[in-house]
């Protein structure tokens, strides 16, 4: 996970210029993996858990939804341990334990790691296993500076865009794979956990369309324009600001539409019903984008009407001296005569 990390937060660097602002790297940074597998009655499976180095910390947590036998072996291997594995073999874990359980390990060895679960001493009975997996690493000096200049860039670019921008970013651990905003400060927190899950699946796109969500919540709210709360609003700040960057920004939008088709809108739609929640199901948000992909220039002037009342003098002067195909010079120049 190191290397990918680090190509991630490059990758983001790389699309919007550099310009300093404030940024809040914590070096403790943690992952959440969840694994879910049907492991065969005689069978073993081995599941990438990631690239980890020694020092780093590793929490299991392992359980089994077999009614009668829920019992099964986890062990964390090395990558040498892995292809040396054998069925019923000792390994840094739990042999047959009864769920659940949990195993918790320092890491000794660089490399890619691996959960055996093993069911080999089973007959005739299937497993249902469900892990999660929370690695806990502290990163060099070299890593958070690399963190905190892909994100300083993009605080930046809006900084200079935006007028009442001018809030923190803080990375850290959360204990989920989220981020948010405050109603009070404004500032924007991204959790290690979801730069963690990014950086697994090499989605710059969503890792950027979300930031730029939490930064929607954040503008609006301090503007005073309605919808601030509104995750749909968020969403659509985004993609406005995302469609402005050209054939980028819609590679990202692209790669932020796989991200929302990843996820289980079945138990977004069960969870709605059972508790309630402001969010528009993962597989809508997805059709949403494509559909304001398709007529870009129409959804973009229509955002021009509220984002030019509040974009920087020298950010207007810029799009009028060279306007992009979505941009209106007359109510650019209006926008100015009001300030």
């Amino acid at each position: 996970m190191r290397h990918t990390l680090l190509a991630l937060s490059l990758s983001i660097a790389a699309v919007l210029p550099a310009f300093a602002a404030t940024v809040e790297v914590d070096p403790v940074f943690q992952g959440v993996t969840r694994i879910q597998e049907v492991v065969g009655p005689t069978q073993f499976k081995l599941v990438p858990v990631g690239l980890l180095r020694p020092g780093d910390e590793v929490a299991i947590q392992i359980e089994t939804t077999n009614k009668v036998y829920n019992d099964i072996t986890a062990c964390l291997l090395n990558e040498i341990e892995a292809r040396t594995y054998q069925p019923k073999s000792p390994c840094r874990g739990q042999i047959k334990g009864r769920t659940p359980f949990s195993i918790r390990e320092q890491v000794s060895s660089d490399g890619a790691h691996y959960l055996a679960l093993d069911n080999s001493y089973a007959a005739l009975i299937k497993k249902d296993t469900r892990a999660t997996v929370v690695t806990r690493k502290t990163l060099s000096s070299d890593e958070v500076a690399k963190i905190r200049a892909g994100f300083m860039n993009i605080q930046a670019i809006l900084i200079a865009t935006f007028e009442g921008s001018d809030f923190n970013i803080f990375v850290k651990p959360c204990g989920q794979s989220n981020a948010f905003s405050s109603n009070r400060t404004a500032d924007i927190t991204l959790c290690s956990e979801f730069i963690h899950d990014m950086s697994l699946q090499r989605n710059t796109g969503a890792l950027v369309a979300v930031l730029l969500h939490e930064y929607g919540h954040s503008l609006l709210n301090r503007w005073g324009e309605p919808g601030s709360n509104e995750e749909d609003m968020a969403d659509q700040f985004a993609m406005a600001m995302l469609l402005r960057n050209g054939d980028s920004g819609r590679r990202l939008l692209q790669e932020w539409i796989g991200y929302w088709l990843r996820q289980d809108s079945r138990a977004e739609a069960q969870y709605q019903l059972q508790r309630g929640d402001t969010h528009t199901l993962s597989i809508q948000r997805a059709r949403n984008i494509q559909n304001t992909m398709n007529l870009p220039e129409e959804f973009i002037r229509r955002w021009n009407k509220m984002l030019y009342r509040h974009m920087t003098r020298d950010a207007l002067d810029k799009l009028i001296a060279k306007p992009g195909k979505s941009d209106d010079i007359d109510l650019a120049l209006e926008a100015i005569r009001q300030k």
